[in-house]
């Protein structure tokens, strides 16, 4: 039997180490989720960017840990959040920090998934709505004045909008 680098390993020994592997990572991501769900109950007043932060890692951790309808839960009030966040991104009274540029990256990743949750559930109508809904969120950023540079901004925004 060949030893050193080039060893073959047989199948039960490469079964055991992938499952001891996995077993390591979901309860990694379990541990974190309950880290981030007790760091939330402590703040329970979190501005909506903090919030929105808060529920997209317990989606993906809940994803990680294949736990689907947890999952939809938390990407449905993160995107919830979002919404909020881009409320305040848009008013011109507020102190928010996030860029418009910023939350139209994590809509879209959060639309995704929220998207992809209802057709995998066969709930087709559901994810049609929920993503007509989150263009018709977003529309409204189009208008431009007769610069260069405002023009420029609304060819992006389409160009986004159209990649949606």
């Amino acid at each position: 039997a060949g030893e050193g680098a080039g060893a073959q390993f047989d199948e039960t020994t490469t079964r055991r180490v992938e499952r001891a592997l996995l077993d390591a990572a979901l309860a990694y991501y379990k541990d974190e989720a309950r880290l981030n769900k007790a760091a939330a109950r402590q703040a329970r007043t979190l501005e909506p960017r903090l919030l929105a932060r808060h529920h997209f890692k317990r989606g993906y951790y809940s994803e990680v840990r294949r736990d689907e309808a947890a999952a939809a839960k938390h990407w449905a009030a993160c995107y919830s959040a979002l919404r909020e966040v881009l409320r305040l991104v848009v008013s011109a009274s507020s102190s928010c920090t996030a860029s418009l540029h910023e939350v139209k990256r994590v809509s879209e990743f959060v639309s995704r998934k929220i998207c992809t949750a209802h057709l995998a559930a066969g709930r087709v109508a559901e994810g049609f709505d929920f993503f007509r809904r989150h263009i018709r969120l977003f529309r409204p950023w189009t208008s431009a004045g007769t610069q260069p540079a405002a023009a420029a901004a609304v060819h992006l925004h389409w160009g986004w909008i159209c990649k949606q």
